[in-house]
């Protein structure tokens, strides 16, 4: 059983805590219009440190969350977080999603974020997931789409950095572009998408406490956590990777600074099978 690679060189601690602080303010982006019956027992694959995990017990009370991940210290700290927090109706199980330990139809409901794009066989992980799934239940993906970033002020710095970040995530055996092929990959996995959306996220100086925080929390620590691979590996110059990072930091105290990034949401159910 694998860890997921994701090309990151991130201090545990500090992804754990950009990670929670990103799904808090994206937390109303994501998880509109959803919500799981009292009861209902909903897989999450690839929870990592708890981060969609506790916002799913927060938002759906009644609902039991079984959630998985392949990293033993990862459910220790998702564990500890929702603990802390008195949300107690959830199992934490340690698994490959490629290889769950459940048997066939036995979750009513699926949701993961930001999991298949780190995944070298996405449709071979949502089979595997729709095998898990009950004929009347759902299964929600979450993804984003990296090309879709935009920014300025945007320096030719800047935008290697972020050429250099794909890159790597790429070179990890993963698809930083995922999110705008979900609606065909969950197809080509077969089930049946009942809604596919973009959800974009646009932020400027307007908002200043979401702007700070998602350029600090969010888009600078997400660059920087590949820059030893990016720079040892000839992809990009250090000196211009520093200057690019330090553009990217700046946009946040512009007047005309703005960032805009497209997520992709799907909501699938089984296809049902001839009798």
């Amino acid at each position: 059983m694998d860890e997921i690679d994701t090309g990151s060189h991130e201090d545990p601690l500090r992804a754990a805590q950009r990670r929670h602080a990103q799904a808090q303010r994206l937390q109303d982006l994501f998880h509109q219009d959803l919500g799981y019956a009292p009861g209902s027992q909903v897989l999450e694959p690839g929870c990592g440190t708890g981060e969609q995990t506790r916002i799913l017990l927060q938002r759906n009370p009644a609902a039991r969350v079984l959630a998985l991940d392949p990293a033993r210290a990862s459910l220790e700290h998702a564990r500890d977080l929702v603990r802390a927090e008195g949300l107690d109706d959830v199992a934490f199980v340690r698994g490959d999603i490629m290889r769950l330990p459940l048997g066939e139809a036995t979750v009513d409901h699926v949701f993961a974020a930001h999991l298949l794009e780190h995944l070298p066989d996405p449709i071979g992980a949502l089979i595997e997931l729709a095998r898990s799934l009950k004929p009347d239940g759902s299964i929600t993906m979450i993804e984003g789409d990296h090309s879709s970033c935009y920014f300025r002020p945007a320096s030719e710095a800047a935008r290697e950095c972020w050429a250099a970040f794909m890159h790597a995530r790429t070179t990890a055996g993963g698809d930083p572009r995922l999110g705008a092929h979900l609606g065909r990959l969950v197809r080509q996995a077969g089930l049946q998408p009942v809604e596919t959306s973009p959800l974009m996220l646009y932020i400027d100086p307007r908002q200043t406490e979401l702007m700070r925080g998602f350029v600090e929390d969010t888009i600078v620590p997400l660059v920087e956590e590949v820059r030893e691979h990016v720079v040892s590996e000839g992809v990009i110059d250090p000196g211009v990777w520093d200057r690019g990072v330090g553009d990217l930091a700046a946009v946040a105290d512009r007047p005309d600074g703005f960032f805009c990034y497209t997520f992709f949401r799907t909501i699938a159910t089984k296809i049902a099978s001839d009798a």
